[in-house]
């Protein structure tokens, strides 16, 4: 029962429609990095990761820490999930996109095994 609720509350956080909520809340890029940060915290306090930090993210993508910030790299690790028949979602809004934290500006997450595969909201 708590898996299949589990399983329901990450669909519905990966659904392209809250992408298309979340941009309607864009008037200016800082206003929509503030609503998307609240956003997170809300849905971090139900104990819902973001995508890549699954336990078996790195099936699905590549993570490159040499060029992420040194003090962000915490929020790159993956999490002990539960992620039973749960497909993994690149376009999910809980997902980083691939220039996130990005010191140099060269990609920090890439999707494998297709590297076209568009990631993030």
């Amino acid at each position: 029962m708590v898996n299949q609720m589990w399983y329901l509350i990450h669909r519905l956080f990966s659904y392209q429609a809250w992408s298309c909520i979340l941009m309607l809340l864009e008037v200016t890029t800082l206003t929509f990095r503030v609503k998307l940060d609240e956003f997170y915290s809300h849905v971090h306090t139900l104990g819902i990761y973001h995508e890549h930090n699954r336990s078996d993210g790195d099936q699905y993508v590549k993570i490159y820490c040499t060029f992420i910030y040194t003090h962000i790299h915490l929020y790159f690790q993956k999490q002990d999930t539960n992620n039973p028949n749960t497909p993994y979602d690149n376009s999910s809004v809980m997902h980083y996109p691939i220039w996130i934290s990005s010191f140099n500006g060269k990609d920090t997450i890439t999707p494998i095994p297709n590297l076209s595969v568009k990631i993030g909201c």
